[in-house]
C-alpha cells in the first residue's frame, strides 16, 4: 500500500518524482515518454491507444526517421493530445524490434537523451511509461527496470540545474507502484542525501 507521503512524491531539488498507476495518456503533463523500437513501429497497449486517441501521424512521424539508434530519443508532436495539454511525445528507443525486452544500459542512454531533449525544450512536467513487460515475474521485472530509470533521473538532476518540476513514473498495475516508490526512496537516500 502506498502511503500519503509517497503519493505526493519525493523531491530531488526542485523536481518531484512520483509513481502512479494508470494510463500514460491521462497524465496531466506537458510531455509523455514511451519506449520505442528501432523501426518506430508502435505496438499494442500504449502504442495502440496513442494511435487511436492522438492520431496515426505520430507513428508515421517516428517511422519516417527509421532506422533509429538504440539509446536515443525521437520527439514528435502530440497530435490530438494537445487538447489535453500535452505538447510533445518522446519515443525512447530501447528495443531492437517490437516486443524485444529492453536492457538496462540502453534504457539509461535513451532516458538520458530524453531528459536532455526535454530540458532543451523547457519541459516542466513529463510522464514516463513503465518499460516493464507483463511477462515472467512482473514485480521483479518492474524493480529491475525501475532502477535504471530512477538512477538516470537522479543522475540527470544532480548534474544539471533542471527546470523540470514534476516527473511521473506511470505503472500499468497498482501493485507495481509500491515497488517503484521503494526504488525512488532508496535513490533519494543513497544518492541525494550525500549532496544535500
Amino acid at each position: 500500500m502506498v502511503d500519503e507521503a509517497s503519493a505526493r512524491g519525493v523531491r530531488f531539488g526542485r523536481t518531484t518524482v512520483v509513481a502512479v498507476a494508470g494510463d500514460l495518456l491521462d497524465q496531466p503533463v506537458q510531455a509523455l515518454v514511451l519506449g520505442g523500437n528501432r523501426r518506430g513501429i508502435m505496438g499494442p497497449g500504449i502504442g495502440m491507444a496513442l494511435r487511436s486517441i492522438a492520431g496515426a501521424d505520430i507513428e508515421r512521424e517516428v517511422m519516417s526517421q527509421a532506422p533509429l539508434l538504440l539509446g536515443t530519443t525521437v520527439m514528435t508532436g502530440a497530435g490530438r493530445l494537445v487538447e489535453r495539454g500535452v505538447d510533445m511525445i518522446f519515443h525512447a528507443i530501447v528495443s531492437e524490434y517490437l516486443g524485444a525486452p529492453p536492457a538496462a544500459p540502453v534504457i539509461r542512454r535513451a532516458l538520458q537523451a530524453t531528459l536532455q531533449s526535454a530540458e532543451t525544450r523547457r519541459v516542466r512536467s513529463l510522464a514516463i511509461a513503465s518499460f516493464a513487460r507483463a511477462t515472467g515475474d512482473r514485480r521483479t521485472r518492474t524493480a529491475e527496470l525501475a532502477e535504471p530509470v530512477v538512477d538516470e533521473i537522479v543522475a540527470h538532476l544532480r548534474r544539471s540545474a533542471s527546470r523540470i518540476e514534476r516527473i511521473v513514473l506511470v505503472e500499468r498495475y497498482s501493485d507495481d507502484v509500491p515497488v517503484a516508490v521503494e526504488v525512488i526512496a532508496r535513490a533519494r537516500q543513497r544518492s541525494w542525501a550525500k549532496s544535500a
